[in-house]
């Protein structure tokens, strides 16, 4: 539904609505719908200047001489609009507003933290994580298995590997996105296969033909740098970095799980064993440093609890004989079960977790321990699928607890949308009395935040109708009743 009302937004000029579903409901402003086209091409299309702009300041891709980017200028309504694309930054260089699990991705590459091995070609190093690697393509998987399992850095001598389009394949493996110059995608192509690859090579060779025919048909266009980027891309990575959340788990917990069969798991790749209540979980430091901020300090000498001559059991007997084993440290965690563990390490790795009205608050008081806004999101996105008369006071209060403010404004809306059912109830009337003293030395006519809020989505969702008028009458009388003005 809010998909929906967003493209109606984009097409219709509908700011107001717009801000709400970005602002306030967290709404993907690159989504497609089955056109293949984005918010900012119907806004663009459309003529809807201060709200194109408007999605450009919160994310809206339209890179210069990429096939959306020049869609996007050529469908767009007037030159003014066309202008300003044109002048605005984003189309040269954008810090663009990204899922905290492409954040993560894109930060272990970029900045290479913890990296495990080093490749050099033409005279540049390439860091990168061996673990991410070999669970994303069978090439490098059997190469870290066999003939660079002793080794941390490999020298690329063939003078048939180009330095740009290999970096654009670690991107790939890496974050499931790729960009390249259009003159690139050939040898792009040939790397993919070498990878074994060959669902990127299809993809490369189907972009490559979409935009030369689009330019061919849209006199002025110049489309000289080809992206790859979709969810179901995005989604190809979390599948197969699950396999590392599979091979983490311990053999002796039963753990349900949707993860990727893998043939052979690379215990040699491990590097830290967190030991809960006896079972041994087998995972990569780089992975966890890169998701919370509280595994950053814990890893941190004055934060160890253990020394590095700690050696997990499991590791040794299952990594006996094999090569180039890493030194595995040993850690404990006393403040959480092995069963949640076990659902924090899937969300690590392949950003899933099962959650159910038995885990859901655990995991939501785990998130908050362990730092992990992209996991307390996971069981907020839960808690609002569950919204109905009879939790949605106490979620209100949820939201504020742990700073979730989203779920609040699904509260809001359920109650907006469901007054009549709402106003008898004597939850929702000592959630107004609390807010209304929440303020200190309230005179009679002070806000009330609950009271505020449902009269704001009342008015959003009923449009000063004569629904909205009875709803509103019901709340005066209800605080009236209350002995409260707002």
């Amino acid at each position: 539904m809010d998909l929906r009302e967003l493209f109606l937004s984009c097409r219709s000029g509908n700011l107001k609505k717009i801000k709400y579903l970005v602002e306030q409901k967290e709404v993907d402003l690159n989504v497609r719908d089955r056109w293949d086209s984005t918010p900012l091409y119907y806004a663009c299309l459309c003529g809807h200047v201060e709200l194109a702009e408007y999605l450009l300041d919160n994310g809206a891709l339209c890179e210069a001489q990429t096939f959306d980017g020049e869609r996007i200028l050529y469908g767009a309504l007037t030159n003014e609009i066309r202008n300003k694309l044109r002048n605005y930054k984003v189309l040269s260089s954008r810090v663009v507003v990204r899922d905290e699990y492409e954040e993560f991705l894109r930060k272990l590459l970029d900045l290479g933290e913890l990296s495990d091995f080093t490749f050099n070609i033409q005279g540049e190093s390439i860091a990168i994580h061996r673990f991410i690697l070999a669970a994303r393509s069978p090439y490098f998987w059997e190469a870290f298995k066999g003939k660079w399992s002793s080794k941390r850095t490999v020298k690329l001598q063939n003078k048939l590997v180009d330095l740009t389009a290999f970096k654009s394949i670690i991107q790939y493996l890496y974050s499931g996105r790729l960009n390249t110059l259009l003159d690139e995608v050939d040898e792009c192509m040939r790397l993919a296969m070498q990878c074994r690859l060959p669902s990127l090579k299809d993809r490369l060779e189907e972009a490559r033909k979409r935009s030369i025919a689009f330019a061919e048909t849209k006199p002025g266009t110049k489309i000289k740098v080809l992206t790859l980027e979709s969810k179901e891309f995005l989604e190809e990575v979390q599948r197969d970095l699950s396999q590392l959340a599979k091979q983490a788990m311990p053999s002796e917990l039963n753990v349900k799980h949707s993860f990727t069969e893998i043939p052979s798991p690379l215990l040699n790749l491990v590097d830290v064993c967190f030991v809960v209540d006896d079972h041994q979980f087998l995972c990569h430091k780089a992975a966890f440093v890169g998701r919370s901020e509280y595994f950053r300090a814990l890893f941190r000498d004055h934060f160890r609890e253990t020394s590095r001559t700690d050696v997990c059991d499991k590791a040794i007997k299952q990594t006996e004989g094999m090569e180039g084993r890493s030194e595995i440290d040993l850690m404990t965690l006393r403040d959480v079960t092995p069963e949640v563990f076990a659902q924090v390490v899937s969300y690590v790795y392949s950003n899933c977790v099962q959650l159910s009205a038995e885990n859901v608050y655990e995991l939501l008081n785990i998130g908050e321990l362990y730092l992990m806004p992209g996991l307390k999101k996971l069981c907020a996105n839960f808690l609002i699928s569950v919204i109905d008369s009879e939790s949605v006071i106490s979620l209100i209060k949820v939201s504020r607890t742990y700073n979730l403010p989203r779920i609040e404004v699904f509260c809001n809306e359920f109650i907006a949308k469901n007054v009549e059912e709402m106003i008898d109830s004597e939850h929702f009337h000592q959630l107004i009395i609390d807010d209304a003293y929440e303020v200190k030395g309230r005179q009679e006519m002070d806000s009330i935040a609950i009271i505020d809020d449902v009269r704001y989505h009342i008015d959003l969702l009923h449009q000063n109708s004569h629904e909205a008028h009875e709803k509103h009458k019901m709340i005066d009388r209800l605080l009236t009743n209350l002995n409260l003005e707002a």
